[in-house]
């Protein structure tokens, strides 16, 4: 027998040149997740926040630490939904079928496509598919919403509290108003938590942060103004009134720091 004298090789085979790089990695494993599901490319171009998106891609991809799904990983637990209490919890009846999540649907007058069946992708890409007649801002105001039915269902688990449906609905109108002033446009406005003012062509820098505290998530901002040097001007901090929603919280510390720097003739 005839031996080649090659030295052995790492070859990645989701590249043409055979190395890995995350993309070719993301790639291969949407493609192995969903094939022939435009609900991927769909989910990709909304214009919602970050934090909806990934919490989207996991509750399509069914790996999300629902009950049934901690059953499989022989996590010794009983898997009764949190929320309501009478059958067992997987993703598409925690954000659909609940009673719960029907409450909250009704309430925020969004579509709710009907679907019988317990695969939550099949569901998704009746309205977020290419076929689906819904508007950019529906889609996103959906997806919000699974987002906020989600952290409710936490919230049963974690603190044994419920929100109201009309809480939670209000919560999910302020967070897209929010997110539609101070996060989804392009430019200038997602550089923040840096503000740039000028007094007097004289530059300043204004750096922002919000922050929810102790168990209660008391929300605070806090802020420091620093010249163009980077020498100190002034800080400030104190409490904010809102619901537990970051992006809210964020807005509104940001709002806070422009009034202090128009009241101090820095704006």
């Amino acid at each position: 027998m005839e031996f080649m004298n090659y030295e052995d090789l790492w070859f990645w085979e989701g590249d043409i040149t055979g190395n890995y790089s995350v993309r070719s990695g993301y790639r291969r494993l949407g493609g192995d997740l969903a094939p022939s599901s435009p609900v991927w490319s769909r989910l990709w171009n909304l214009k919602i926040p970050p934090n909806w998106k990934n919490f989207m891609w996991r509750a399509l991809s069914n790996i999300l630490p629902t009950l049934d799904n901690l059953v499989k990983k022989r996590v010794d637990i009983v898997n009764v939904c949190p929320a309501c209490g009478l059958v067992e919890e997987n993703v598409m009846h925690v954000l659909c079928s609940c009673p719960f999540a029907s409450l909250i649907w009704n309430c925020s007058q969004l579509p709710f496509p009907q679907f019988n069946g317990e695969n939550f992708l099949f569901w998704a890409e009746l309205w977020l598919g290419g076929v689906s007649a819904l508007d950019c801002e529906s889609k996103g105001k959906m997806c919000g919403l699974l987002h906020g039915i989600w952290s409710a269902r936490n919230s049963a688990v974690w603190s044994n509290v419920l929100p109201t449906p009309t809480a939670l609905c209000s919560r999910l109108l302020s967070s897209w108003a929010a997110w539609k002033v101070h996060g989804a446009g392009t430019g200038e406005s997602q550089r923040a938590p840096v503000m740039h003012a000028n007094n007097d062509q004289r530059g300043v820098a204004c750096y922002v942060d919000a922050a929810f505290h102790d168990s209660n998530r008391q929300p605070t901002y806090g802020f420091m103004v620093l010249e163009e040097d980077g020498s100190y001007i002034a800080a400030a901090n104190g409490p904010l009134v809102c619901p537990y929603d970051p992006v809210m919280a964020e807005a509104m510390a940001v709002t806070e720091a422009l009034s202090w720097l128009k009241n101090n003739g820095y704006w």
